[in-house]
């Protein structure tokens, strides 16, 4: 679902369960991926010693934006875990909550961010500072979106008893879904070797595809995550594109395929230009299977997409 433009004014009235469960989910993704943004910018900044240099009260709340994204990644998993059973009173209430706090971080983190002194001695232009601002907007624009939990909170009081459509999913099933034994489905890579196209030549996009598999099946996550943006920036011509983020800004494929292929953009290709171009450092973080394999249905949307139009 397409949220509003303006922080807090999505509006769910008519939306259906299926709609909050889906819009849930895809908070969990996104505050996987803020989280992982903000740890290690947090650590580069520890490591080149300006963590320090930042005001107290920025960095003070910094940290309890942090806490409050892992936290509510824990929270949002188990509400939706209990809507396999009934959505319940409790669940609204534990959800307004997540919102209220969200506004909290907004607003706070907006008005330490322009106190005095601190706003009048950023050092803009700073490599290192960049970080910094990078950190502020990442939380800053989570907390935004997160408001929005507020609305979906009153639309889910509609349906306090109703049970969640995976009701009957044991939760090793549910852990197969979520963490694929292979990234890419081999019924649409045969989909893929069936095409045949007077205008491109599928042979590099299909090798990709099967190393891609190979290496995630191999727990190989870092070079999965590159294999993943290669194919990324393989493919934008047959959407008519010079670049993924054109595609995802003018291919004219529905909203729903348009906020799959921003999330696509936004997340995994982040993780992988992380370990494409970080330098080493005294402590590292590695990509594990669930952060690799959230990105494995929104890439099957592209790789459908192709199908489609080929």
């Amino acid at each position: 679902m397409a949220r509003g433009m303006l922080v807090g004014d999505t509006d769910y009235s008519h939306q259906s369960f299926e709609d909050m469960e889906a819009d849930l989910k895809n908070w969990v993704m996104n505050l996987i991926d803020v989280v992982k943004t903000l740890e290690n910018d947090e650590n580069q900044l520890k490591e080149i010693n300006y963590w320090k240099r930042i005001a107290y009260n920025v960095q003070g709340f910094f940290g309890y934006s942090f806490q409050f994204f892992k936290t509510s990644i824990k929270e949002i998993e188990s509400i939706l875990s209990d809507f396999q059973n009934e959505v319940q009173p409790h669940h609204v209430k534990r959800i307004q909550s997540l919102a209220k706090t969200a506004r909290e971080v907004y607003v706070r983190l907006g008005k330490y961010w322009h106190e005095d002194p601190w706003d009048l001695n950023k050092d803009y232009g700073n490599p290192d500072f960049q970080i910094v601002e990078r950190y502020y907007r990442e939380a800053r624009g989570m907390a935004a979106d997160m408001i929005d939990l507020g609305n979906l909170a009153s639309r889910l009081e509609d349906f306090i008893g109703v049970k969640g459509k995976a009701n009957k999913e044991t939760k090793e099933n549910q852990n197969a879904v979520t963490t694929p034994d292979i990234f890419i489905d081999k019924k649409r890579l045969q989909e893929l070797k069936a095409i045949k196209s007077p205008r491109f030549d599928l042979a590099k996009l299909i090798h990709l595809c099967e190393e891609l598999n190979t290496c995630y099946t191999e727990n190989c996550f870092m070079a999965s995550t590159m294999l993943v943006r290669a194919i990324l920036d393989h493919v934008p011509p047959i959407f008519k594109a010079n670049s993924f983020k054109e595609l995802c800004n003018n291919y004219n494929g529905g909203k729903s395929f348009k906020e799959t292929m921003e999330h696509l953009d936004k997340s995994l290709r982040k993780i992988a230009d992380q370990h494409l171009h970080t330098h080493i450092r005294n402590k590292e973080s590695l990509p594990s299977k669930t952060q690799v394999s959230h990105s494995a249905a929104s890439l099957d949307v592209l790789l459908s997409e192709i199908v489609r139009i080929l």
